[in-house]
């Protein structure tokens, strides 16, 4: 993309984060979840696919052990993971697919109960306050943007990071060549924001220090979104640890449920409703694209942003 001579590089951090191992237990308050991961058996490359035109949550697929048919020839067969539905396990089972879970959980959601990860509301050391503290505390280099906004109204904030005094050539610095850093459009990938969040705080913390940052900051425009999905993120804390999509009430009855949420990474407008492989236009599937390509307010932002 080429703008009054610069170039724009657009840098997307899409974790899957599927390790519940280290998530602590649940305490007898928390809610039964919604979704669950799962290992399903897939016999063939066409079992995949099959499974990919499903609308299923797929986070992996690894090859299984090689088996005979029943001709005696050698045929790969493939393990593919997925967090699913009860509305997800009923296809499965309609189309004869066996499945088994990886690791039966009740998920704590009380943010306090994890060292590392934090929601985006949380007062202190939640995304956003942490956001703002940056931006305040490095006011020469660092400036904080609400693009947009969720359907929630939860703020959708760009990180500016820069030299905003020094010039570039013989111009200033509206020239210099951007890159964003764009994380978190499926609301389960913590990892995600927390490795756009440390890239933040090592540019802010070692510029004046470090050569190397110094040059980047003082010649090149960083720009980091850690939470493109505000909404979906903090339900991840409160409610259900595995949701992936925003917050959009599908069939407006009031209630998040499976049937709500659009994937927001399959509802920027390029190649949108190209096929049904990869992205669903059902409203309960994991990866429904939404009514219309660049119809949530989450992508809307992105682009506005990137125009």
């Amino acid at each position: 993309m080429r703008k009054r001579g610069l170039f724009l590089l657009l840098v997307v951090i899409s974790l899957i984060t599927l390790s519940v191992s280290s998530v602590p237990v649940a305490q007898s308050q928390a809610p039964e979840p919604m979704l669950k991961v799962v290992t399903i058996d897939a016999e063939s490359p066409a079992a995949v696919k099959k499974l990919a035109r499903m609308g299923l949550d797929i986070a992996a697929v690894r090859k299984g052990p090689v088996v005979e048919d029943k001709r005696g020839f050698p045929v790969q067969t493939y393990r593919v993971e997925a967090v699913i539905s009860a509305h997800d396990e009923k296809k499965l089972g309609h189309e004869g697919f066996h499945w088994s879970e990886v690791q039966a959980r009740r998920l704590a959601m009380a943010t306090t109960q994890y060292s590392v990860y934090h929601s985006f509301d949380e007062p202190v050391y939640g995304i956003k306050a942490q956001l703002f503290k940056i931006a305040a505390t490095h006011r020469r280099i660092a400036r904080l943007w609400p693009i947009g906004f969720s359907i929630q109204h939860r703020p959708i904030l760009a990180m500016q990071l820069t030299n905003f005094r020094a010039r570039c050539g013989k111009g200033f610095c509206h020239e210099k060549p951007r890159v964003l850093f764009l994380a978190t459009h499926h609301a389960r990938e913590w990892v995600a924001t927390e490795m756009a969040m440390r890239l933040i705080k090592y540019l802010t913390s070692n510029y004046g220090s470090d050569p190397r940052v110094t040059n980047l900051l003082d010649t090149v425009e960083v720009w980091v979104i850690p939470v493109a999905n505000p909404d979906g993120y903090e339900y991840t804390f409160t409610t259900e640890r595995l949701w992936r999509k925003n917050l959009r009430d599908n069939d407006g009855d009031g209630q998040i449920t499976l049937a709500d949420g659009v994937d927001l990474n399959r509802n920027f407008p390029a190649h949108w409703g190209y096929d049904d492989e990869g992205s669903s236009p059902n409203w309960s599937d994991q990866t429904y694209r939404g009514t219309a390509p660049n119809s949530e307010p989450e992508t809307q932002a992105v682009v506005r942003l990137v125009k």
